[in-house]
C-alpha cells in the first residue's frame, strides 16, 4: 500500500509539473462558413500554441457515415471521424467528401506526445 501511495503521489506530481498544452484558436474556415466551390478544397488555420511540437485535425460530416438514413454527425454515432495527426505547421488542406454539412477541430501534441485541450468544433458547409 505505500508503495501505491507513493506512485500515486509521484504521479500526481508529474502531472502537475507538465500542463496541458491550451486548445490552439482556429483562425479559418469562421465558424458557419458557406461554400460553393468544386472541388471541396479546404484549407484549415488555427493559431500556433506554445509548447506545441505537432497538431492534430479531426473532421467530421453530417449525414456521409453508415446508411443515407443515418443523419447526423459521425463521431456523435461512433463512427470513425478523419483524424490527421504529425501536422508541423498551422494549416491543413483536404478535400471535403460531399455537399453537406462538416465540422473541425484541432488541438496541439507536446514533443512527448502528450495531447492538448481540444478546440470547440467549428462548422462549415458545402453546397455542390
Amino acid at each position: 500500500r505505500q508503495e501505491l501511495a507513493r506512485l500515486q503521489a509521484e504521479l500526481l506530481v508529474k502531472r502537475r509539473a507538465c500542463p496541458t498544452l491550451e486548445s490552439p484558436r482556429q483562425i479559418s474556415p469562421k465558424n458557419g462558413s458557406v461554400f460553393g466551390h468544386y472541388p471541396r478544397t479546404t484549407t484549415l488555420e488555427w493559431t500556433k500554441v506554445s509548447g506545441a511540437n505537432s497538431y492534430s485535425v479531426e473532421i467530421d460530416c453530417s449525414g456521409c457515415c453508415g446508411t443515407p438514413s443515418n443523419a447526423g454527425w459521425c463521431a456523435e454515432r461512433g463512427e470513425p471521424a478523419r483524424v490527421q495527426t504529425g501536422i508541423a505547421d498551422t494549416t491543413f488542406t483536404f478535400g471535403f467528401v460531399g455537399a453537406q454539412p462538416g465540422r473541425w477541430r484541432v488541438w496541439a501534441v507536446d514533443k512527448d506526445g502528450r495531447l492538448g485541450d481540444k478546440s470547440d468544433w467549428w462548422e462549415f458547409r458545402y453546397t455542390k
